[in-house]
Order: C-alpha cells, then structure tokens, then sequence
C-alpha cells in the first residue's frame, strides 16, 4: 500500500498521515486531501510536532468511478476533483462543511486536470473527447481534439477559452502514439 509520510522543513518526527496516493495539502487547514481505493479522504497533519499522534483520515465522499486530481481552492473552503468512469471523465468541486458536491459542466466527455484561478472563482480544466464509438481498426489513430474551458463559479456557466486546432497536431497524443 502507498502511504503518505510527512515531516517539518525544521526537522523532527517523520509520522505517516494515511495509507492512500497524490496528497493535496489544503492552504488554509492543517490537513491534506489523499486518494485511497480510488475515493477522496481528508487527513490531519500534526504541525504542532507534539506527540506524533494522528487522527485517523475521513472518507469525504464516495462516488461511482475513480477520483484523482485533487485541488484545493485558494480559501481552503472547496475541492475541484476529477472522477474517471472509463470512457469519460468529469470535473466535481465538494465545498467542505456542506458536503454537496457541484459538478462543473458536464457533457459526454473527458474532462480533466482542473485548476483554480487564483481569486478562487473560477475553475479551469481540459475537455477532450469522450471514448468509445464504432469499433476501429488496432492499427488506426483516432483524433482526440481538445479545448480548455473556464466554468465560472458565481454565474454557474462555463466557455470554452481555447481549442486546439482540428488537425492531427491539434490531436491528443496518447502514449504509444508516434509524433
């Protein structure tokens, strides 16, 4: 199992946080988000460097598909995520305290990798297309033609800030694929 470790920059203890993977450190409590079993947790850090005693992580959610790409919000309040369900993916922000969860535009999709502006509100993430369709041939590459939107938080609405061009430059690359 993969553990999450932490220690102070001034030196002392080195005490595991949780078992679990991609530790989110939030900006504004003394915890960090980690992924275990493909589900968001919430675990304390020690800052105090006291006794090394660390409460055991919480479950913040649990949800169909994988979740992955946590991020904290600049306030600390909310956590943007990705949950991969295959052959799409979607963006979720979980304002912490309220425990409701707001999904951020979604579309048959693969929607991934969000991030914060720095004000907090507004989220940015990838759009690509969704997998899946009529049976190809192995040997033939599909065209995955992307864009980066922009949901805006107050307005509840996203745009498309950029998309790349349709051409196979323009195409996700995949690894296994040739440039």
């Amino acid at each position: 199992n993969v553990r999450v470790w932490q220690v102070a920059f001034a030196g002392g203890p080195v005490m595991q946080v949780s078992e679990g993977d991609e530790p989110a450190i939030s900006p504004t409590k003394d915890a960090s988000a980690v992924i275990r079993d493909g589900q968001p947790w919430l675990a304390e850090l020690d800052t105090t460097g006291s006794d090394g005693y660390i409460e055991e992580p919480t479950r913040l959610f649990k949800t169909r598909g994988v979740v992955s790409k946590l991020q904290w919000s600049p306030d600390g309040e909310k956590l943007a995520f990705e949950v991969n369900r295959d052959e799409r993916s979607f963006i979720g922000v979980l304002t912490l305290g309220s425990n409701q969860i707001k999904w951020i535009d979604p579309s048959f999709a693969k929607d991934s990798n969000p991030r914060w502006s720095p004000s907090g509100k507004q989220l940015a993430f990838i759009r690509s297309n969704a997998l899946g369709g009529s049976i190809d041939s192995l040997t033939s590459k599909k065209k995955s033609f992307w864009s980066i939107r922009v949901f805006d938080m107050a307005a509840d609405s996203a745009k498309t800030l950029w998309s790349a061009p349709k051409t196979s430059k323009g195409s996700l690359i995949y690894p296994g694929d040739e440039v």
